[in-house]
């Protein structure tokens, strides 16, 4: 029966890879890697206005090949292609929703909505490949293969990731020995994003390529690391039986009085749920003799309280300000590692000091909970940005007119939040009016602070309106506000800059249609480490090219890019 073309291409492409040998894989696709992240970072301005695509392009470059290359097997080639590139479709279209709900970027604050997206993918795609690795390999799917695959590419990706930062490191070396006896060569080479693309690709492929050959090296820095903390669990179990043994005779109020007390149950619970699986590992032997393991057994089984504390005082939070974002992953993760705690005391009070060869069973099912619930909050299905946009405005609707912050929903919450206040509008259109004035009276400083804000390169009254939404955007005053002209019209274009020594961040706005609009977040290049915004006084002020689509500022030796 005659082949399809696209079967032909397919098999082409298969043949094409099992006549290289395994390190020509690895090298050629890094390098391709390397290139393709170079060619979205050169046309980072047309993908600018294009968040969803950009977002989406930028999770196959950087997932896709890892992905294939941890997964690789020489006499599964085509099962690797299918099988990691399913994944990778998958992962592309959540990223494609997700930049679209940031879109128009000009409008939103995206750097959260992105970084939120990159970490939970991130745990998400760690799950994934242990559970993709034996489909492709077609070998044991055992818990102890999966337990084994967990640490090898954990600690592949990371000896590789380090093996690249030390590349570079070298080159930068390189460069500078170089600069310092007059040949720029070098340094100008290097500077190149053609060149050093590729070659930070192949650098990390390459660390895939040896530290996954090297099993017995990754296997020992597993055994170590898991050696580490077999010396630690027994004290972080003591100090979560003595904390809960406390509460009784102190109460609950101090631990929420620090407004970090939920941080530190979670924190505890997280760190003691990966303690005992590190530990315990495939539950086939006792890692303590018989007495400890019976003392750590109970410190295990306290850890729904934990949970259920953890719970508890973000459900306070909630009560108090509703559902944020971030409260919304803070409850997700709580309710997982609920779960997790909840297995771990039903097998505990199922089966009293032989629990641990039941771990198997709780992790298998609970890595499919998690990889389901992370990837559902890329999508429609559990958009926390939806689910906090609504909790807002039926808060404000319950008659708090202080429940809304707008630059909170223009910013953080994305289309949900923008679509929420629109409708909200067409229903009360003096609603942003009634609002501002509420919300300004919160606060963190006065119009005199404004007033003594240094503003360049020539001194001018800071507009009334202006004065509103740079309180806003702070609780402390900027350090200094420039008017410049940074496009081809005739509308100044006004940048605030706050900043602390060693930390500096810049806001930009403009007046279109009598609103104040954001206009971007120009970021500090030269020298960071800037003590004293002193020396900027009578620095000179001027805007440069390029203009994306607004100019950078050069502020003395400084200057502010516009990304």
């Amino acid at each position: 029966m005659p082949d399809t073309s696209e079967s032909q291409a397919n098999l082409g492409l298969i043949d094409i890879l099992q006549n290289l040998n395994d390190r020509e894989i690895y090298l050629i696709i890094g390098i391709v890697q390397g290139f393709a992240a170079y060619a979205l970072v050169e046309n980072v301005d047309w993908l600018a206005d294009r968040r969803h695509l950009q977002l989406s392009l930028w999770m196959i470059v950087l997932v896709w090949p890892p992905i294939f290359l941890l997964s690789y097997a020489r006499a599964h080639i085509k099962r690797a292609l299918v099988y990691v590139s399913g994944f990778s479709l998958c992962l592309a279209l959540l990223a494609l929703h997700t930049g679209w709900q940031a879109m128009p970027s000009d409008e939103y604050d995206s750097y959260g909505l992105v970084a939120g997206f990159i970490i939970s993918m991130l745990i998400a795609i760690f799950v994934a490949l242990i559970h993709l690795q034996p489909r492709v390999s077609n070998e044991d799917a055992s818990y102890e293969a999966f337990f084994t695959l967990s640490w090898r590419n954990f600690l592949t990706v990371g000896f590789s990731f380090a093996l690249m930062l030390g590349v570079r490191l070298v080159l930068f070396l390189w460069e500078s020995l170089f600069a310092a006896i007059g040949v720029d060569f070098f340094q100008e080479l290097f500077g190149l994003g053609w060149f050093m693309g590729p070659v930070l690709g192949a650098s990390f492929a390459f660390g895939l390529y040896s530290f996954r050959a090297a099993t017995s090296i990754i296997d020992s820095a597993a055994s170590l690391l898991a050696r580490l903390i077999w010396l630690l669990l027994p004290i972080l179990l003591l100090l979560i039986a003595t904390f809960l043994a406390t509460l009784p005779f102190v109460g609950l109020e101090p631990l929420w009085d620090t407004d970090r007390g939920t941080s530190i149950l979670m924190a505890a619970n997280l760190l003691a749920l990966f303690f005992v699986n590190a530990v315990y590992q495939t539950g086939e032997r006792l890692p303590y003799p018989r007495w400890p393991h019976s003392a750590l057994m109970i410190g295990v089984a306290l850890l729904p309280v934990v949970s259920a504390l953890a719970c508890y005082g973000l459900l306070l939070r909630v009560g108090q300000y509703g559902w944020s974002v971030d409260r919304l992953w803070a409850m997700l993760v709580v309710v997982l590692m609920a779960c997790f705690s909840l297995g771990y005391a039903y097998i505990i009070l199922r089966t009293r000091t032989d629990w641990q060869t039941r771990l198997p069973d709780i992790n298998r099912t609970m890595s499919w909970v998690v990889l389901v619930s992370l990837l559902l909050t890329a999508s429609p299905v559990l958009d926390f940005r939806l689910i906090s946009a609504w909790n807002h405005f039926s808060r404000y609707e319950s008659g708090a007119i202080e429940h809304i912050d707008l630059e909170y929903v223009k910013t953080r919450l994305g289309k949900p939040g923008h679509a929420r206040l629109e409708a909200l509008q067409a229903k009360e259109p003096d609603i942003l009016e009634r609002l501002k004035p509420e919300q300004d009276l919160a606060q963190g400083y006065t119009q005199e602070e404004i007033e003594s804000i240094v503003t360049r390169p020539d001194a001018f009254d800071i507009p009334d309106a202006l004065s509103v939404v740079v309180r806003q955007r702070d609780s402390s005053p900027p350090k200094m506000l420039l008017r410049l002209h940074l496009n081809d019209d005739d509308q100044y274009e006004y940048v605030a800059i706050w900043g602390h020594t060693g930390f500096l961040y810049a806001f930009c706005w403009t007046l279109v249609s009598d609103e104040w609009q954001n206009c971007g977040y120009p970021t500090l290049t030269g020298d960071e480490e800037t003590s004293s915004f002193d020396e900027w006084h009578d620095a000179e002020i001027e805007p440069v090219t390029p203009a994306r689509p607004y100019k950078d500022v050069r502020i003395g030796d400084h200057q502010l890019e516009f990304r």
